[in-house]
């Protein structure tokens, strides 16, 4: 308690896996950590199940503040192992609606979204649509919507493949850093920056 009442980051946990919170990633940034790589060594980040892919946008926007860099400088473990690519300014995009998580809640308003005729946007931080549904192997969904028994990897292969057809856009392995007023999303992916711009975020 000593600690979070003197520097308020030290109560601010950044990755869950491992309880670490954002002091002690300044801490080791400050002690020398200069990479991802770095940091993930000196604390256990990214060793969870994810394997970073839901913490690491998180890490580099810490190491690009500490070290006063852009994020896309910012290295996996040096010499040219860059996390982002370099762009001269962040894209934007702009849509009526931009839906953040594409599990079976995400999909399913993104495509009533669609189905409007509103320009829809889902973002996703893995590589494919599904969220926890990726991980429920038994059957019992679909029942009330398909009348028939399909395993959560089923399920979400069926919703996903059903908001493709509404020609909504998606995005995957993009993390949604911050949401600030008027709407305008902060965007991290493999291919660099964007920002987005919408009139309404689910």
């Amino acid at each position: 308690m000593r600690l979070i009442q003197e520097d308020p980051r030290w109560g601010r946990v950044v990755y869950f896996c491992n309880a670490v919170t954002e002091a002690r990633f300044v801490e080791v940034i400050r002690r020398g950590a200069r990479t991802l790589d770095g940091t993930k060594f000196r604390t256990r980040a990214s060793f969870g199940r994810c394997q970073g892919s839901f913490c690491a946008t998180k890490l580099l926007e810490i190491l690009a503040r500490e070290l006063k860099r852009p994020m896309w400088a910012i290295t996996t473990r040096g010499a040219r192992t860059f996390g982002l690519e370099r762009k001269s300014s962040p894209m934007r995009i702009k849509a009526d609606v931009a839906v953040v998580g594409g599990g079976a809640a995400g999909m399913a308003a993104a495509k009533a979204a669609a189905a409007t005729g509103a320009k829809t946007l889902l973002i996703e931080r893995e590589r494919k649509l599904g969220g926890v549904l990726d991980q429920c192997i038994h059957t019992g969904f679909g029942l009330h919507r398909y009348h028939e028994e399909l395993t959560g990897p089923e399920f979400a292969h069926r919703i996903s493949h059903e908001l493709e057809a509404t020609g909504a856009e998606i995005l995957t392995e993009a993390t949604v850093l911050n949401i600030s007023e008027p709407l305008e999303l902060r965007v991290a992916s493999l291919r660099g920056l964007f920002k987005v711009m919408a009139s309404a975020v689910v």
